[in-house]
């Protein structure tokens, strides 16, 4: 007022005109009626919400479709029980547990009538009763019926998964039968009964046509029948000799002109010494002037270096034992190498067991050396093999830490590299690998 200008309660809130009074009634008015209304409609909605969880509750309606769907279920349900059961069966029957699996195809059978388990029991009886029938030939085979054994193997079908233990059985059976006769035959030839070595060899290659060694000692039979043959021609004319030559006890008898036969007697010193009679050969071969002494000589050298040498390698003294039988073998070489095989079967052994002590300390130039002496044998054996697969695997270690040393220490990894091309032959992989790595550093 003071500037002149009246204000409208447009301008000031706390002034209104007439006009402003109407319209803020009426809004007022506007109000109250929308409240009213909102809670009328919230006093219809609380009835409302009653009534329809009461209906949720206590209505039967909603249960009844529930019926239909476990009925519509039940068969699914029991076929997969029976599914179950049946594929338990056939774990039972892979493991040959034949009560567990009929006990499950049962099980799934009776809960599922409509499955078919016919063939399946019909099988486990076929495979119960060759179980049984391999246990009657298990026993029949330890009793030594080998004519029962065949029989009642016989009877096992092919499809049965006990036919491949039932051949097992029969080739164990023959297998020992071949060994008793080979044995057996080994000690006939000893023992001189070359007739009987002779059919017990040939039963062995009547049973196993292929084995070789029967078929060895079968040509060691005849060359001993032939050599007797020999020795009984060189008797008989040795006492003819005798006959015609000069009889010193009395010389005038007129038949001085007449030779005395000559090498006669130094082949019955061979006989005796091939049958390992080193006594009487060696009295022999001392009655046959120098060349006969020198024989007895080596005669020694063969018994007591082949005998000490034995010993030695019962006691695991390999060194020894390898010494030994080097000397026996080498005076064997004199004395027509009659025994050659033996003792050298017994000289790998010994190479072999020396080998493998000195791979054990890390001699492996040393068991290198032994490994080439004893294969030069050529008389094979498990123990040559064993050293050779010793060799191969220290070799392969070595060169892993010669490959780990290569920029570290290329000089040493040289050295180890030499090391390993002196422990295997030039055929070894580890050979040519070592060799091309010291090309590398």
């Amino acid at each position: 007022p003071v500037a002149g200008v009246t204000m409208t309660g447009a301008e000031n809130p706390l002034e209104f005109d007439d006009r402003t009074r109407m319209v803020a009634t009426q809004l007022d008015q506007s109000t109250k009626f929308f409240t009213y209304v909102s809670a009328f409609a919230g006093f219809l909605c609380i009835p409302l919400c009653l009534l329809l969880v009461a209906v949720s509750t206590w209505g039967g309606e909603p249960a009844t479709p529930k019926t239909p769907a476990a009925v519509t279920t039940a068969p699914v349900v029991q076929k997969n029980e029976a599914a179950t059961f049946y594929l338990e069966g056939v774990e039972a029957a892979s493991s040959r547990n034949w009560d567990e699996a009929s006990a499950r195809f049962e099980r799934a059978k009776s809960v599922d009538a409509n499955l078919d388990i016919t063939s399946q029991l019909e099988r486990i009886e076929r495979e119960r009763a060759a179980k049984k029938l391999l246990e009657e030939a298990s026993a029949a085979a330890a009793a030594k019926q080998d004519e029962e054994v065949a029989k009642l193997i016989a009877k096992i079908p092919k499809q049965s998964t006990y036919h491949a233990e039932a051949q097992r059985l029969t080739r164990d059976t023959r297998r020992d039968e071949v060994a008793a006769l080979y044995e057996l035959a080994q000690q006939q030839l000893t023992e001189e009964k070359l007739e009987e070595s002779a059919r017990s060899v040939a039963a062995i290659l009547e049973l196993v046509p292929t084995h070789a060694g029967a078929t060895e000692l079968k040509a060691r039979v005849e060359a001993r029948q032939k050599e007797i043959e020999l020795e009984l021609a060189a008797a008989a004319r040795t006492k003819s000799d005798d006959k015609d030559g000069i009889d010193f006890d009395n010389p005038f008898n007129g038949n001085e002109n007449k030779p005395a036969a000559k090498g006669a007697n130094l082949d019955a010193g061979y006989s005796l010494y091939k049958r390992k009679k080193f006594s009487q050969a060696i009295s022999s071969f001392e009655k046959q002037g120098s060349k006969g002494k020198s024989l007895a000589k080596h005669v020694q050298t063969v018994e007591s270096n082949w005998s000490s040498g034995a010993s030695s390698l019962k006691k695991g003294n390999w060194k020894s034992a390898a010494n030994q039988l080097s000397r026996a073998r080498s005076s064997d070489g004199r004395l027509k190498r009659y025994h050659r095989s033996a003792i050298s079967s017994d000289l790998a052994v010994a190479y072999g067991k020396y080998g493998a002590a000195q791979l054990g300390k890390k001699d492996y130039i040393g068991a290198r050396k032994s490994l080439t002496q004893g294969q030069k044998l050529k008389a094979g054996g498990t123990e040559l093999n064993d050293l050779a697969r010793g060799l191969e695997r220290e070799a392969t270690s070595l060169y892993i830490q010669a490959a780990n040393k290569k920029k570290s220490s290329p000089d040493e990894a040289a050295k180890i590299c030499r090391t390993i091309m002196r422990m295997v032959p030039s055929s070894s992989r580890n050979f040519k690998k070592a060799k091309r790595l010291i090309l590398e550093l």
